[in-house]
C-alpha cells in the first residue's frame, strides 16, 4: 500500500505548509524564552509572592507535567491532531495570561500547573502532529529544523526579556509577561492553518511510497507502552543521556561561578555556543541519524561526549587563567556534541520503535525522560558541586557511558518486537 499521488502535497504546498508551522514554533518559542526569563521576576517582585511559593509552584508544575504528558500523549491516539495540537496552544495562552492576575500562590500553582499540562500534552503530540505533516522520511530532519528555529527564538525571546529586566520597572515586565499569552496564541493560530497529508498514510509511507511492510520500518506490534519493558528500557536510558538539560542549565553555572576564578561572564559564553551550535549544526547532524541503528550509535557517542565535558568540568578547577577558561569552553563543546547526537537519537527512536496506532502514548513515555531529568538532575548537579569530594563526577561520566553503551543493547532487543505486517 503507498499514498496516492493526491494526497501528497505539491512541493510549493509543502513548502508553504512547513514554513507556518516553523513559523508557528518560533512566536510560540519567543513566547517561551519571555517567560523563563521575567516569570521570577514578575512573579516575587509584581505579584510579591514569595520565592519559596513560586519554587513549590513550579516543581508542582513539572510533577503534572510529567503525567500529563504521557496521559495525553496515549489519548492523542486517533484524535483529530489538527484540533488538538491548537487547542493545546490556547490553552497554554489562556494560562500564561493567568499569571498577570494570579494574586495569590494557590491561583499561581493553577496557572503553573496548566502551562505545564499544555506545554508537556503539546510536547507528546508534536511528533505524530509533525509526522502526518511532512511524512516518516523527512520526519528527523523536520524535527530537526524545528528544534533549530525553537532555539534561535527562544534566544530572541531571552533577550527580550533581558531589555525588559534592565529597565528594571514593573511595568517593564508586566509588558513583557503580557507578550508570552499573544505568542503562544499567534503559534495555535498558525499550527491552526497547517494541513497534514500524511494523517491516514500507512507506517513507514513517505515520499518515496514505502510501505508498511518495508523492511525498513517494518509494523511495529501495538503493544501498550507500560507492556514493553524494552521500550521503557530505551526510556530510562535516554533519561540519563538527557542529563545535559540540567548540566548546561545548573551544572556549568554553578561550576564556574563556585568552583573557578573564571569571570562569570563564562556562563554566558557557554549558553552562547549552545545555543549557536544547535541552531547551525543540528539539522545537517540529523541527516546521519536515519535508523534504529544510527540512533543507537548516536546514543553512544552522547555518552562519551558528555562524560569527556564532565572530566573536562571537573579538571578545570585545578587549573587557572587561560588554560581553565580553555578546559571550560572545550567542556561547552563537548556538551554540545553530546546534546545533538542525543536530540537526533531520541526523535528517530520515539518514532521508529513505537506502533503506529499508539504514537502519542509512546511519545509521551519517551517525553517522560526528559521530565524525569529535568526534575531530578537539577538537585544532582547542586550536591556534586557543592560536596568536595570529586568521585560522584567521576560515577556520573561512567554512568553516562554506561548508559550510551547499554542503549545498543535495549534498541535491539525492542527491535524483535516488530513484526511484518500482513
Amino acid at each position: 500500500m503507498t499514498i496516492s499521488d493526491d494526497c501528497v502535497p505539491r512541493p510549493h504546498k509543502r513548502l508553504s505548509n512547513e514554513l507556518r508551522y516553523l513559523a508557528s514554533n518560533f512566536v510560540s518559542s519567543l513566547g517561551t524564552g519571555l517567560m523563563l526569563t521575567v516569570q521570577v521576576v514578575f512573579v516575587t517582585q509584581n505579584l510579591n509572592i514569595t520565592p519559596v511559593h513560586l519554587g513549590f509552584a513550579l516543581t508542582c508544575g513539572a510533577m503534572l507535567g510529567l503525567v500529563a504528558g504521557i496521559a495525553l500523549g496515549a489519548w492523542s491516539d486517533g484524535r483529530n491532531l489538527r484540533r488538538l495540537m491548537p487547542a493545546l496552544g490556547v490553552v497554554q495562552a489562556v494560562a500564561a495570561a493567568g499569571y498577570l492576575v494570579s494574586t495569590s500562590p494557590v491561583l499561581l500553582g493553577v496557572m503553573v500547573g496548566a502551562v505545564s499540562i499544555a506545554g508537556r500534552g503539546g510536547a507528546a503530540v508534536r511528533g505524530p502532529f509533525m509526522a502526518a505533516m511532512v511524512g516518516r522520511e523527512r520526519l528527523v530532519t523536520y524535527r530537526a529544523t524545528v528544534r533549530s528555529v525553537a532555539n534561535a527564538a527562544m534566544a530572541v525571546g531571552a533577550a527580550l526579556g533581558g531589555v525588559a529586566l534592565g529597565y528594571a520597572s514593573p511595568t517593564a515586565t508586566t509588558i513583557a509577561m503580557g507578550a508570552v499569552p499573544v505568542g503562544y496564541l499567534l503559534g495555535a493560530a498558525l499550527t491552526a492553518s497547517v494541513s497534514l497529508p500524511y494523517a491516514n498514510a500507512p507506517r513507514g509511507s513517505a515520499e518515496g511510497g514505502k510501505t508498511e511492510s518495508s523492511p525498513r520500518t517494518p509494523a511495529i506490534a501495538s503493544v501498550p507502552v507500560m507492556k514493553n519493558p524494552c521500550f521503557l528500557m530505551v526510556v530510562g536510558l535516554s533519561a540519563i543521556l538527557m542529563t545535559h538539560v540540567p548540566m548546561l542549565s545548573v551544572a556549568f553555572p554553578l561550576w564556574i561561578s563556585e568552583r573557578t576564578s573564571a569571570p562569570s561572564y563564562l556562563i554566558s559564553v557557554v549558553v552562547l555556543i549552545n545555543t549557536i551550535g544547535v541552531v547551525l549544526v543540528q539539522v545537517p547532524m540529523s541527516t546521519f541519524v536515519k535508523t534504529p541503528r544510527d540512533a543507537a550509535h548516536a546514543c553512544l557517542g552522547t555518552g562519551l561526549a558528555l562524560a569527556a565535558a564532565v572530566l573536562l568540568l571537573v579538571c578545570s578547577s585545578s587549573l587557572a587563567g587561560p588554560l581553565q577558561v580553555t578546559a571550560l569552553i572545550v567542556a561547552a563543546l563537548f556538551h554540545l556534541i553530546g546534546e545533538l547526537l542525543q536530540s537526533a537519537a531520541s526523535w528517530e527512536l520515539a518514532f521508529d520503535l513505537a506502533p503506529g496506532d499508539r504514537l502519542g502514548e509512546y511519545q509521551g513515555t519517551f517525553n517522560s525522560g526528559l521530565d524525569l531529568s529535568v526534575m531530578i538532575g537539577p538537585t544532582v548537579f547542586s550536591i556534586l558541586v557543592t560536596t568536595p569530594a570529586l568521585i560522584g563526577w567521576w560515577v556520573l561520566a561512567g554512568i553516562q557511558v554506561l548508559a550510551g553503551v547499554m542503549m545498543g543493547v535495549a534498541v535491539r532487543r525492542a527491535a524483535p518486537r516488530t513484526k511484518a505486517s500482513g
